[in-house]
């Protein structure tokens, strides 16, 4: 659980690098894509993976839920927190993005159900490696 709570603390709680504000600040403002509409193709990319990361970010969540333990507990609680003021920002930008049915990833005990999705073609190798870690 270790390697999971680290990669969803560095992404949702982004402190040393600054996580998505500094790609706005360094790559979306009216500044940049003036000085180099070449790049209009990736920065529309970039876009859509902040936006694509979302729905992944909310199952890593859940599966933390699930797993952690009570020493967790406050450091679950803050990611949760954190995740949702970063959803909301994500969402209303860029918009809301949803896995579909290619994406499983078993949750709760007895009576477990999947929760099922696919991310745009831009995350398939990733996506490929979050459900191989999940089922690990």
């Amino acid at each position: 659980l270790k390697p999971l709570s680290m990669k969803l603390n560095g992404i949702i709680d982004a402190a040393v690098m600054g996580g998505t504000a500094m790609y706005e600040k360094a790559f979306f403002s009216d500044d940049f894509r003036q000085a180099h509409p070449e790049e209009r193709e990736k920065l529309v990319m970039l876009e859509n993976l902040l936006a694509e990361q979302i729905p992944l970010l909310e199952v890593g969540i859940k599966i933390h839920d699930q797993k952690k333990s009570d020493d967790l507990k406050p450091l679950h609680d803050r990611l949760q927190v954190m995740f949702i003021q970063m959803k909301e920002h994500v969402e209303h930008k860029y918009g809301a993005r949803s896995l579909g049915t290619e994406f499983r990833v078993r949750v709760g005990g007895e009576g477990r159900r999947s929760v099922g999705g696919r991310v745009g073609n831009s995350m398939g190798g990733s996506v490929g490696r979050v459900e191989r870690a999940q089922s690990e």
